[in-house]
């Protein structure tokens, strides 16, 4: 049947760049869960990052920014920049220049998404340590070619350096480090960040440090930021995310950190893109920094409650197993043993358990599924029974291949 422009099948004008671009793995599972959740299923509200009542004073800040002028900056509100260098000087001892050094962003997807498109020319490449978040379809949509470097889950996720550098040559422009890693929760070394800094002054790369979840560290460790490096390496450019930082999910906002001549060609074509990000937004992100932190002081702590809950829930599944997380919301399952493909284990643990998760063939690595495990106590325990009675009803015997 024909829509109402006349189309009945794929529109034949696109881009050939576009019309080979999957769908981001995360939203396919949430169309999944709205179809479901029409039927009247129950689906549990496990998050893949903080979400939070906004405290009194980030709730004034919305109000006062939305009387308040036409202020749009391209760079961003020179009160949020200001803000994030002197969080970036207490947290990683770094002094940076506000003006200069600098860009606000329509969150991390953007900030990436520019830094791809200002960098990269058709065939250049970027190495990534996987299993890896979906940054490919943004590299490929900026002309690049993503290279994965597959990390080994009896090494507990651990950046394999000497394969990385095996995987650099004369087409190498990028290397992206995910700090800490989304899916495994890997949280990389000081070490790891060196090595692979000498490894880019010597191939003359740059690396991308996606540092989104930082907070999320767990059992007393260290975060260790490459941004601590930018006075020494000026081939680093930093990102995060506030909406994971301080549980502002909804407004959207990111940040770029990189020396002045990038931030200057990146702001061009952010101008190109968006003009500006949102002002309110900006306002609720710099409230968050600025302003009493009681209200996010225990969110470590709860997260690391919640990934204790959910851990011993696979591990005593039999049929499925991770590696704890040091860091990040999520586990990333083993599910070899279910003897079935990781989508189909995927489907049945949605509809059969009411979990909801993205199988590990969207981050390189078929056999695997990606388990949040934001959200309340009471859910978390649910979780877990979930978990048990479904692997009770499956009645397979423990098989863990591909490790």
């Amino acid at each position: 049947m024909k829509d109402a422009l006349g189309f009945d099948g794929p529109f034949p004008y696109l881009s050939r760049l576009v019309a080979d671009l999957e769908s981001v793995g995360s939203r396919d599972l949430e169309k999944r869960i709205a179809s479901l959740q029409r039927t009247g299923m129950k689906i549990l509200p496990l998050k893949g990052g903080a979400t939070r009542p906004l405290p009194e004073h980030i709730r004034k800040a919305v109000l006062q920014a939305l009387d308040e002028g036409d202020v749009r900056p391209s760079r961003g509100l020179s009160e949020l920049r200001e803000a994030i260098t002197d969080l970036l000087r207490q947290e990683i001892g770094v002094s940076i220049d506000p003006e200069r050094h600098v860009m606000i962003t329509n969150g991390a997807m953007q900030a990436l998404n520019i830094t791809f498109r200002t960098l990269l020319n058709p065939g250049d490449r970027v190495v990534i340590p996987s299993p890896a978040f979906f940054f490919g379809g943004m590299i490929r949509l900026a002309g690049g070619e993503p290279v994965y470097v597959p990390c080994s889950e009896n090494e507990e996720w651990r950046w394999d350096l000497a394969r990385i550098s095996q995987a650099i040559d004369a087409r190498t422009k990028l290397v992206l480090a995910c700090n800490p890693t989304n899916p495994t929760g890997y949280l990389p070394t000081p070490e790891d960040l060196q090595r692979l800094l000498d490894l880019a002054k010597k191939h003359n790369f740059l690396v991308v440090a996606d540092e989104s979840y930082k907070r999320f560290v767990y059992d007393g460790a260290a975060f260790s930021s490459a941004g601590a490096l930018l006075a020494t390496h000026e081939n680093v450019i930093l990102i995060s995310s506030m909406s994971k930082d301080y549980a502002i999910p909804n407004w959207r906002v990111g940040y770029i950190v990189a020396s002045a001549s990038l931030i200057s060609t990146f702001v061009k074509l952010l101008e190109w893109e968006c003009l500006h990000c949102g002002y309110v937004g900006q306002k609720v992100a710099a409230a968050a920094i600025q302003g009493p932190q009681d209200w996010l002081v225990d969110l470590p702590s709860a997260y690391q409650r919640n990934r204790d809950i959910a851990y011993e829930a696979v591990q005593q599944t039999q049929i499925l197993s991770c590696v704890k997380p040091k860091a990040g919301p999520f586990l990333f399952v083993n599910v070899f043993g279910c003897g079935r493909d990781c989508g189909e284990v995927a489907e049945e643990l949605l509809v059969d358990a009411g979990i909801a998760t993205v199988p590990g063939s969207y981050f390189q690595a078929p056999g695997y599924l990606r388990v949040p495990f934001g959200g309340t106590t009471d859910t978390l325990h649910a979780l877990a029974n979930s978990l048990r009675q479904w692997a009770m009803r499956r009645q397979v015997p423990a098989q863990r291949n591909g490790k």
